[in-house]
């Protein structure tokens, strides 16, 4: 029998009954998404101001330094400027994706897995070109990732098999059910954690990267950017290596296979 079909319960999507007591029970390893019977009702309310809060409480720590940045020597505040107007330029790009490219990667498309591991290592590159001291504050520390899962139909969009991996995850339960499904009847969704991963580098936390980056500049099209970072909680984990027997498992049809 394979792997996949002898998974935990709580690691399993396959309909939406399973995903509700998901929702509810097994998924919420962030505090704040843990409610009780009698908070249900504000639960909503109670996430939506988390949300903003917290941005709000990011835009006022990276306020000074933006106003650093501005007033580097010239040469220093072209070179930094240019690292930051290319990462507004990656981070739209990726935000922007279509859901049906998406849907198509999921599905093993091998132009989509590649453009969206193309853009999310370019991403890291260009946080690399970052000053240190604003760099640092980009990454969350590692213990996060006992709070983050990825809703997905096989490990890691990645043409690099086996390998060092960047993986998209979230602190969000809400929002890792959102993803994996775009394969339909070919899959079934699969919910990783941190149980299935035997390393990683770095977490690099993109609403941080997003609210600094567009800090320089303001227009509707920055403000849905960093509206959807902020709603979508998205984390990139850098270098992932896979447990051998994550890689291995097939928990859908033949083309969910986790070979890629």
């Amino acid at each position: 029998m394979a792997r996949g079909y002898s998974q935990s319960k709580s690691e399993l999507n396959t309909d939406y009954g399973r995903e509700n007591q998901l929702l509810k029970e097994d998924l919420p390893r962030n505090p704040i998404m843990k409610t009780t019977v009698e908070q249900e009702r504000d639960y909503w309310p109670m996430i939506r101001k988390f949300y903003a809060d917290e941005a709000k409480a990011i835009d006022k720590e990276y306020k000074p330094m933006v106003a650093k940045v501005k007033k580097l020597p010239a040469d220093e505040r072209i070179k930094v400027m240019g690292a930051i107007e290319r990462l507004q330029d990656l981070v739209g790009q990726h935000v922007n994706r279509y859901m049906s490219d998406i849907n198509e990667g999921q599905s093993g498309n091998l132009v989509e897995i590649n453009r969206a591991d193309t853009l999310k290592q370019r991403i890291v590159e260009r946080i690399e070109q970052l000053p240190e001291w604003v760099r640092s504050t980009m990454y969350a520390p590692a213990d996060k990732i006992g709070e983050l899962s990825r809703g997905a139909d096989r490990p890691t969009l990645t043409s690099v098999e086996g390998g060092g991996n960047i993986g998209s995850f979230t602190d969000s339960p809400t929002q890792a059910a959102n993803f994996g499904k775009g394969t339909g009847t070919y899959g079934i969704q699969r919910f990783y954690t941190a149980k299935d991963i035997d390393s990683f580098d770095k977490i690099i936390d993109l609403q941080r990267v997003a609210r600094f980056a567009y800090a320089f500049s303001a227009n509707e099209e920055n403000d849905f950017i960093k509206e959807t970072v902020r709603d979508e909680r998205e984390y990139l984990v850098t270098g992932i290596k896979w447990k051998e027997s994550t890689l291995k498992e097939q928990i859908g049809t033949e083309r969910s296979k986790a070979t890629i």
